[in-house]
Formats: structure tokens, sequence, C-alpha cells
């Protein structure tokens, strides 16, 4: 609504007899707004806000008490750049593993988010360092919300009726236990492996190469593995869609 009002205000300003101000009047933003009192409207984003309370009111009552307020707003930021860092479209153009965009490439206009200095035990929490407990909190944060997040965005199969398998070409996040904090495994799928029924069990996958030089030729060769599919989140189908 404050988006709104401040374009309004600003697009009364507009000459329009210039060509900018034809432009802008032309092309300007139309607002969309769910009802008010109609928060399941925003299934996606709602969906999310649970997940985030869910894994932070699980966190309670190892933390309380134990960090002060500067901590817990950096405890939080931290928490805010793990959920931002998720990935949410992918440029198909070029490499597509390479090219993840994720909502803090919108609010921070940055390619890669920090990722944690060390590592973390947990017993942190009963250490004086007030620094190592935010660090910890992070971290615990990271693994129980990547772990929900990947739940909710993995399509469940069962093989009842017939259905698009994964396919050469596709681009896949990898579920990985131990990445760490802020960092995503994608990758291009190489090859696939059928089971007795005919559908799809595993797959060689080529991870983003990020050993390239300035021209686009490769200094080192990607690495390629294989996982089973239930590791993989499709991220953006090939180009053949048809294929089961």
């Amino acid at each position: 609504m404050g988006a709104h009002n401040e374009l309004s205000k600003a697009m009364l300003g507009i000459d329009d007899s210039t060509a900018i101000g034809k432009y802008f009047k032309a092309q300007q933003i139309t607002f969309k707004f769910n009802a008010p009192h109609a928060s399941h409207s925003g299934g996606v984003w709602e969906r999310q806000i649970r997940n985030i309370r869910s894994v932070l009111n699980g966190m309670t009552s190892k933390f309380k008490g134990r960090l002060d307020t500067e901590s817990l707003r950096t405890a939080f930021y931290e928490a805010m750049a793990t959920v931002n860092s998720r990935p949410l479209a992918v440029d198909s153009l070029a490499d597509p593993t390479a090219n993840i965009l994720t909502p803090n490439h919108l609010l921070t206009m940055k390619s890669k988010s920090p990722t944690a200095p060390s590592t973390f035990t947990d017993t942190e929490v009963y250490g004086r360092k007030m620094w190592r407990k935010v660090q910890q909190f992070a971290d615990e944060f990271w693994s129980n919300w990547k772990s929900a997040y990947l739940k909710e965005i993995t399509v469940r199969q069962k093989w009842h009726q017939k259905k698009r398998n994964i396919t050469r070409g596709d681009v896949v996040l990898l579920i990985d236990d131990n990445q760490p904090r802020g960092e995503w495994s994608t990758a291009i799928v190489e090859d696939t492996t059928a089971g007795s029924d005919g559908n799809i069990r595993s797959v060689k996958v080529r991870l983003a190469n990020q050993f390239i030089d300035r021209f686009g030729k490769e200094i080192k060769s990607a690495t390629v593995l294989e996982r089973p599919i239930q590791k993989l989140v499709l991220l953006l189908p090939s180009s053949d869609s048809t294929k089961c």
C-alpha cells in the first residue's frame, strides 16, 4: 500500500508532453491487493511465514536468555539472509546452473550471499563469546529451515499414474545435508537410469562449473555426480517436456 501511494503521488507530477512522461504513463505499475483479513489468499508466502515461525519457535527454549538485543537482531539478519538465498528461477539462455536468481539478488544486488566463517558446535550457546552464539543460531536455523523448505517444494510422486520423469537437460537442485549455510547446489541432468518398471530411479548430474575464464571456456572440467531422484528438486524442465 505504501509503494502504491508513493507511486501514485509521483505520477501526478510527471509531464505528459515529454517522451519520458508518455512512456511512464503507458508503462506504469498496476497493483493488485488481497482482501483485508484474507491471509489464505497468499498461500505461497504465508506457508513460508509458517515454516520460519515454526523453526524459530522450536529454537526459543535453547537460546532463551542467551542472546542480548544486538546479538538477537544480528541472528535474525542471518536468518533473513538464509531465507532470501533460496533459488527462485534460472537463466536458461546461458549455463542455467551458474545463473540462479534469488531474493538476495533483488534486495542486495549481490550475486552471492556471505557464507559461515567457520564451523560451530552445539556447545557454543553455553560459551562467553556472543558472536559464536549468533553463528550457532544461524547454523541451526539453516539446518531446520532448509529441511522444512525442501519438503514443501519436493514433488512427491508415487508412480500410480504416468507422469513426466526427470530427463536429460533438466536443471535440478541437490538436497545435501552437508551443504554450508546459505549455499545451494544446482546441476544439469546428464544421464538417467530407469528401474524395472521403466521409471527413472537415479541420474547423473553435472554441477555448476565455476572454473570458466572470461572467454567462456572451461579451465577445469565440471564435477559429475550420481544421485537418486529422491535427492533432487526440479527447478527448470528441459525443452523436451513430453518425454516420460
